[in-house]
């Protein structure tokens, strides 16, 4: 190995936005200890700018399954007419905004996990990127 020789560089390093890492702190902590978490959480480390991860749709780590565009399984939707983020605004974005406003330079990449459930055949959406 020759360190000397660099054939990639690093973007950052960082986590995953999901309903398991954003529920507690809004659900569980006092406002006081949320600041303190997401402060201690998000401060730039370094030189580089944190590269976090946000899943979009039902994950393994999601509260319960769902999708952008949830409907009865017997009816399709393909004019995504009941599209919603609505369950990302209860956890997700609020503790995206919070990490921004402590770390505005921090990098989200958005990672689409579960199509919607036209697009799908099994029941469990949480494994669909598997």
């Amino acid at each position: 190995m020759d360190d000397t020789i660099r054939y990639q560089t690093l973007e950052g390093v960082g986590a995953s936005f999901t309903d398991s890492a954003a529920w507690p702190g809004l659900e569980k902590l006092t406002p006081a200890s949320a600041k303190s978490n997401d402060a201690g959480s998000f401060q730039p480390c370094g030189d580089s700018s944190e590269l976090f991860a946000s899943a979009h749709g039902a994950t393994d780590l999601a509260l319960s399954n769902y999708t952008y565009d949830d409907f009865r399984q017997e009816s399709a939707d393909p004019n995504m007419t009941q599209f919603s983020i609505a369950h990302d605004q209860a956890y997700i974005i609020p503790t995206i905004k919070a990490a921004l406003a402590v770390n505005p330079q921090m990098k989200v990449l958005a990672l689409p996990w579960s199509p919607p459930a036209m697009d799908e055949k099994r029941v469990d959406r949480r494994m669909a990127a598997r």
